[in-house]
């Protein structure tokens, strides 16, 4: 753990966003229905801590990370603090909470300030296996499905194309920009 506190790396890591982050804005300007923007990342801690059992059934923990750089941080924080909430509904204890960050501690606006819903999401870690993390992704996909209402519409017809970047990032269920059917 200590390579991920040194500061050499905490400045590469928090350097990705400023190169990704032109990226996102000309994706937002293309397609302005966009809703959510997710950051999906899988914890370095091992399965004793990011796993969890319900009704017999494992699943990969989430917890959530909003920077508090971003002048608009409390909005990504209840966008995080609904899904957090309605995930603990699905299958209790499936998020293990929400991380505030500032500079001290990473990059603190992690490309956040682009939306007042964006979130970034640790699923899992470097031993939960793909179908612990695929049924969290499952339940992560019908929460979102759930929150829509309030956020805009979502076209809930099912993608099965395995080929689709939302089929492998949101499961079954899609959003409106997914062209596969």
């Amino acid at each position: 753990m200590s390579e991920v506190s040194s500061p050499r790396f905490v400045s590469k890591h928090a350097r990705s966003y400023q190169y990704s982050k032109s990226t996102v804005k000309d994706e937002l300007r293309k397609h302005q229905d966009i809703r959510f923007l997710f950051d999906l990342h899988r914890d370095a801690e091992g399965r004793d801590k990011t796993t969890v059992q319900f009704e017999n059934v494992n699943y990969a923990q989430v917890y959530f990370v909003v920077g508090t750089v971003n002048p608009d941080w409390e909005q990504n924080l209840k966008f995080a603090e609904l899904i957090h909430e309605k995930l603990n509904v699905h299958v209790p204890e499936l998020s293990k909470g929400i991380y505030l960050k500032d500079k001290t501690s990473g990059n603190g606006e992690y490309n956040q300030s682009l939306s007042g819903s964006s979130a970034l999401i640790e699923v899992g870690g470097v031993e939960n296996t793909l179908a612990e993390s695929y049924r969290t992704i499952d339940v992560l996909a019908k929460v979102i499905y759930e929150i829509t209402p309030g956020y805009g519409p979502l076209n809930t017809a099912r993608c099965e194309s395995l080929a689709c970047p939302l089929y492998q990032l949101m499961g079954k269920y899609r959003f409106s920009l997914c062209k596969c059917t």
